[in-house]
């Protein structure tokens, strides 16, 4: 299929260097060309772009280049689409240059360079190894030493990648209409739950091609449209490749209200991250462990953990005209942007970590960056709106004294005032500290005690979870659940309790981001000594009531990426228990969480030898509490049926419910008889 290319002759090199009079394909090469000139920075520095113009800063010697008439068009479209400082929200829906915006480089040519990949001074790939792929006649008349069949190795890889990636990209059926369907989506569905996008004053065209791809691929898991996964999987590999080649380059990208360079890069890292934590193939998934770290080493490069925070006496008045609270808003979601790509990580961090079974890679507890702004005061859909949410909302304070405060005795008398997107980043540290005493297995020298994590969980529960409850407030049945889900990892790493299975059942281990070997991986984790412990209780009752919070979430909420791992941690723990001969299990009808572990917080507790029967007997004294029978099989089917439906978008759900549906089978045929001897 051919794509629409109506602004330039794809084998054109419109962009020419005044100096040396070279031509070139696209203005960022030319940009990066221009840099070998010497003196170029003092004749372009009053050239650079402003806010006002609505483009990316890169660097000075671009504007130098002059574009030939044939790229003209195709720059007064994109410009003139990215004038205005205040754009509608959803500016792009029916516009036909989004394809040429994202894929401008993929059209017509058989070999492309890689997309953004940054060779100084070069027009590709090859041109920076050399003045052109050498052809097949040509490497074979080379001389054959060690060195120059690495060279031609290089060539050939870089010319097949090549040719690979624009081949793809060009059968596939893209169309305008699919990638606006895309980004409709992602704002729709996805940013909602992950709110890292100020959808508000987001222009597309002041957006790097990776970051966009990378929209689109998360959107594209919610366009009902044949082969929309398999596009979205596409484009999630372009921009993969544009990070993974270019991230020199697009580092030093700044956006037109961004205060730091790299903060699109950040923000491309970690929505792909996202997409690859989730995909249902285990390779893609591997990169979401692989490359986390980047993220955070991107932003301390870049100077981002500088976010400045906006103080009272600085808002704008509702009394100052349109455009200063314009200006105002634009220059503040910016910052809030910033702070929010950053703490984005440390979420992803969290649900990394449980995911993989190994420790964070970030510390948590030290974070200096302020807790994000207000729910309200982001969604503000105009800046009065935004002007009146700031002046109710709570002042911010560092992520690091919010920790400080969340760990106190009077913590749940005395709550912060925290947005739904900072209680996240708050229990994704806490899980973080669990990890790192499954790592240690024990206390050791400067790790937080598990008596110190389990009060602060309930301390967030308390001031922060329950009033918003009491309120009826739907979003925060989403924190809610992950907190279920942090307090099962404190129970036992959920990764361990899913490798014993399938090491007992001869299942194939595809989650946890890579195929695992059994071997080395279970330590000395035996299920048998777990599901005898009360522990294994605590972590049914949370499981159980993530099944119920589920039943009652709107589907609007249902999209948040950590609910797939919700529903099959609390899935590997109910089926657990059911292998285990627990087909029914009996707990008092009502019971407080505080009730559930009031045990761990005493001095004198110890989990590892605490039996069901005494924790069943601290929940229910003198047997004055009802007691209500729960078919762990019934919970299984509901899970299911939840990975099927409401959790179904997200790719991974199909191989969580093929591996509980198989652990349920097994169950359902041995009931009544020991299973595990």
């Amino acid at each position: 299929m051919s794509f629409p290319h109506r602004c330039t002759d794809s084998n054109s090199k419109p962009f020419q260097c005044r100096q040396c009079g070279r031509s070139f394909g696209r203005q960022d090469v030319l940009g990066r060309h221009l840099r070998l000139h010497t003196g170029s920075s003092s004749s372009t520095k009053d050239q650079n772009p402003t806010p006002e113009t609505g483009t990316l800063q890169h660097d000075q010697g671009q504007s130098q280049g002059t574009p030939t008439p044939a790229a003209t068009t195709c720059l007064a479209q994109v410009e003139s689409a990215g004038l205005s400082n205040f754009p509608e929200p959803h500016n792009w829906l029916d516009s036909d240059n989004l394809l040429e915006w994202l894929m401008s480089d993929t059209n017509g040519n058989s070999t492309i360079p890689l997309p953004l990949i940054d060779f100084p001074g070069a027009s590709s790939a090859s041109e920076y190894l050399g003045l052109a792929v050498p052809r097949d006649l040509e490497l074979a008349q080379a001389p054959q030493g060690p060195g120059n069949m690495a060279l031609s190795q290089i060539y050939k890889l870089i010319d097949d990648l090549s040719r690979r990636l624009n081949s793809e990209v060009h059968h596939s059926g893209f169309t305008s209409s699919f990638l606006d369907a895309c980004l409709d989506e992602f704002f729709k569905r996805v940013s909602p739950s992950f709110p890292v996008i100020h959808e508000q004053t987001f222009t597309l065209q002041k957006s790097i091609p990776p970051l966009l791809l990378n929209m689109v691929a998360l959107g594209s898991l919610f366009v009902c449209e044949e082969g929309a996964l398999e596009k979205g999987e596409m484009l999630w590999r372009l921009g993969h490749t544009a990070v993974a080649t270019s991230w020199q380059t697009l580092i030093e990208i700044r956006g037109p209200w961004d205060a730091y360079d790299g903060v699109q890069l950040v923000l491309t890292a970690l929505l792909g991250q996202t997409y690859a934590l989730l995909s249902s193939n285990s390779n893609i998934r591997t990169t979401a462990s692989v490359f986390h770290g980047l993220g955070f080493y991107w932003a301390r490069t870049s100077g981002m953990y500088n976010v400045s925070e906006i103080l009272p006496e600085d808002l704008p008045t509702l009394q100052m005209s349109d455009e200063e609270k314009n200006t105002a808003w634009r220059s503040w979601a910016a910052v809030e942007v910033q702070r929010r790509a950053i703490l984005g990580h440390y979420i992803l961090d969290g649900l990394i970590s449980q995911a993989s079974g190994s420790p964070a890679s970030a510390r948590h507890l030290i974070n200096r960056i302020g807790t994000a702004c207000s729910d309200e005061a982001f969604a503000a859909p105009t800046a009065d709106e935004w002007i009146i949410e700031m002046q109710n909302s709570a002042k911010g304070q560092p992520i690091s004294e919010a920790f400080a405060h969340v760990f106190s005795s009077n913590y749940a008398t005395n709550p912060l005032q925290l947005a739904h997107f900072s209680i996240f980043v708050i229990i994704e540290g806490l899980q973080s500290l669990i990890s790192d005493l499954h790592e240690a297995k024990g206390q050791v020298f400067g790790t937080v005690s598990k008596k110190q994590i389990i009060q602060a969980m309930l301390n967030i529960f308390e001031g922060n979870i329950l009033p918003r409850s009491e309120a009826s407030n739907v979003h925060h049945l989403q924190v809610f659940i992950r907190w279920h889900s942090v307090f099962i990892e404190a129970t036992a790493p959920s990764i361990l309790i899913y490798r014993w299975l399938c090491s007992q059942f001869n299942l194939p281990q595809i989650l946890g981001g890579v195929h695992a070997k059994p071997e080395g991986h279970l330590g000395e984790f035996d299920l048998h000594s777990w599901a005898a412990k009360a522990d294994a209780l605590r972590a049914t009752l949370h499981a159980i009531s993530i099944t119920r919070i589920l039943d009652d979430l709107p589907l609007s909420q249902a999209y948040t990426m950590h609910i797939p791992t919700a529903v099959f941690t609390s899935a590997v723990v109910i089926t657990a228990m059911c292998l285990l001969n627990r087909e029914v299990i009996e707990v008092p009808q009502k019971y407080t969480w505080s009730e559930v572990w009031t045990s761990q917080l005493h001095e004198s507790a110890s989990p590892d030898h605490e039996i069901i029967e005494e924790f069943l007997e601290g929940l229910n004294p003198n047997n004055g509490k009802t007691m209500v029978s729960i078919s762990l099989l019934g919970e299984i089917n509901s899970l299911q049926i939840i990975l099927k439906t409401v959790a179904s978008r997200w790719g991974v759900s199909a191989q969580m419910n093929d591996i509980i549906g198989r652990l349920a089978d097994i169950a359902r045929e041995n009931l009544g008889h020991s299973v595990l001897n």
